[in-house]
């Protein structure tokens, strides 16, 4: 909870605190200086943590302090106002409304003083539109690339429109790109403006709508790159495939300015990346979402956006040489891949984008043979599940700088699940219990007691393989416990008629199994279902490409009807 001063309220120091969503008590008062905290909150039409008095800003912090779930609606609420681009910190809806405030009033004293209005208004010149002084800026610009007056004035005109284009809802963009907006931001993309040297506050611009702009994916990415294009030079900056993935409306100009027929400059776009993701702006950011990350993991908005720098740092590694890899791993990038290296975001589910992704990361990777294969590695660590990758013989393999990190995350993660699955190692017990009870059966198919104990088995078996995560299913499977589920499938008692629960059991887990396999259990519903189905009953289409490695053959084995008996013990 952020307390603010009193009597001397913050205005600048309160901007902190509210951009990362932080509960923000305020006290209004009756000066200037007391009532700016108020005046701010008051912007984000959120009068509840405004107090009047001494006694309610002290029942307003212990109220926000004492009760978790009033905090997290108001960090969302906050957020979700910040992002809108509220009033006090929009300057240019801010200068408009008091442009329209002066009007006002020069019109009223217009009206009560009508003669002497006549005569003054014809003797003031009447002001160019936006159009206008954008037409004229360029074309003085155009004669003159070096006129000092037209680029000044082309600066704030470029950096409005393009905050014009970001602050638009994404459902107007075609329409507002038909209109008059859109004809003035033409004439500014055709200008050639964009060659000329930028300041440091437009590279960090441009820095931040690259980043939002980056992959498409963004629910803004096209409002950031209608305002980037007025940043990248003319054939700097290429869409890949940008026929089928821009808007229609928008294919032509981008097209003309970005694709003629001249060469476009591949490297750009991968040096400005390489500038961007070891600059402060990026480490901060990247610190910050893995900060709020780890307060509440279930924030949508930190999650996309520690998607977004993934995808940009694994990008990173692929556009390094591999003769510099060392050098950029021992600089300033490293802490922060660290940090979202052990965050944790590798437990998200992933996209469709992502899996596709990490599968051409791995292809690279594969043996460690490919040329980029350590920048591929260094990609797809951050998408792996800590537990879940091993890379065979690590320490003769990777490189030195490399392995601290590697050994820490994921070969300290896959022995504690390896001891996990060890200390447990499925009871001694319960397995020489599954053993007697195959032979009995065998022995005699009709002995009730050993029928009894082999279906509480089986549901037993089945329970625990829909309670393993993902990360420990290969380990089981491969343990003694896997070869008492083996020994299961391959007994007479797999034929044995189903009780009504059990037919019940298997008619949910076959429900499950419908929604297909790219569902986050789907293995361990197929693992469960396994035990109630006779050979040949149960069947997965495109099993060898649905199916892991390690599964596959068993299930086939079992499909096929020649499933093989596995010894236990």
């Amino acid at each position: 909870v952020y307390l603010d001063s009193y009597p001397y309220a913050g205005t600048t120091s309160l901007v902190d605190p509210l951009e990362v969503g932080l509960p923000t008590v305020v006290r209004d008062g009756d000066t200037l200086r007391s009532r700016m905290g108020a005046a701010v909150v008051r912007s984000l039409y959120m009068p509840d943590l405004i107090a009047h008095d001494e006694a309610s800003y002290i029942q307003l912090a212990v109220n926000l302090a004492t009760n978790p779930q009033l905090r997290q609606q108001k960090r969302q609420e906050i957020l979700q106002k910040m992002q809108g681009n509220p009033a006090c910190f929009d300057s240019v809806a801010y200068s408009g409304a008091i442009g329209k405030l002066f009007q006002e009033l020069f019109s009223n004293w217009q009206t009560s003083h009508l003669e002497a209005s006549r005569s003054l208004q014809n003797s003031i010149p009447k002001q160019p539109d936006s159009s206008e002084i954008l037409s004229n800026a360029v074309q003085l610009y155009q004669r003159n690339s070096s006129n000092i007056s037209a680029i000044s004035q082309l600066r704030p005109i470029r950096k409005q429109i393009a905050d014009f284009w970001l602050n638009l809802p994404t459902e107007n963009l075609e329409t507002a790109y038909k209109s008059a907006e859109g004809k003035n931001y033409k004439i500014l993309l055709s200008s050639g403006f964009q060659k000329q040297a930028m300041m440091e506050d437009e590279q960090i611009f441009l820095q931040q709508l690259t980043q939002i702009s980056k992959g498409l994916v963004h629910p803004k990415a096209v409002n950031a790159l209608l305002a980037a294009m007025l940043y990248f030079p003319p054939a700097t900056m290429r869409i890949p495939n940008a026929r089928n993935r821009l808007p229609h409306w928008l294919i032509k100009d981008y097209e003309q300015v970005f694709e003629p027929e001249a060469a476009v400059k591949s490297e750009s776009s991968s040096d400005l990346l390489a500038q961007y993701i070891q600059s402060p702006q990026f480490a901060n950011q990247l610190l910050g979402c893995v900060n709020l990350y780890r307060i509440d993991p279930s924030d949508e908005s930190v999650v996309l956006e520690l998607r977004q720098i993934r995808k940009q740092l694994a990008d990173f590694w692929l556009s390094v040489p591999s003769e510099k890899l060392e050098t950029f791993y021992q600089g300033e990038v490293r802490k922060g891949y660290q940090a979202i290296l052990s965050c944790g975001l590798q437990a998200e589910s992933m996209t469709e984008a992502e899996q596709n992704f990490l599968q051409q990361l791995t292809e690279i990777s594969k043996g460690l043979v490919h040329p980029q294969a350590i920048s591929a590695l260094l990609g797809a660590m951050l998408y792996f599940v800590p537990g879940k990758m091993r890379v065979p013989d690590a320490r003769t393999r990777l490189p030195q700088w490399l392995l601290d990190d590697y050994e820490k995350v994921f070969e300290s993660a896959l022995i504690q699940t390896e001891q996990t699955v060890a200390k447990q190692d499925y009871m001694p017990q319960f397995l020489n219990q599954l053993t007697a009870g195959i032979n009995l059966y065998e022995i005699d198919p009709t002995a009730e007691l050993a029928i009894a104990d082999l279906r509480q088995i089986r549901k037993q078996i089945a329970d625990l393989w829909l309670s393993v995560s993902g990360e420990q299913m290969e380990l089981l499977y491969r343990s003694d416990f896997g070869n008492g589920y083996k020994a299961m499938l391959g007994s007479g008692f797999i034929n044995e008629p189903l009780t009504d629960s059990e037919r019940a059991v298997l008619n949910s887990l076959v429900a499950e199994l419908s929604k297909g396999f790219g569902t986050p259990q789907a293995v361990n519903h197929l693992l469960a279902a396994m035990l109630f189905c006779r050979a040949g009953q149960l069947r997965v289409e495109d099993a060898k490409t649905c199916l892991p490695e390690w599964l596959l053959a068993d299930y086939e084995q079992l499909v096929g009807g020649a499933v093989k008996k596995v010894a236990v013990g």
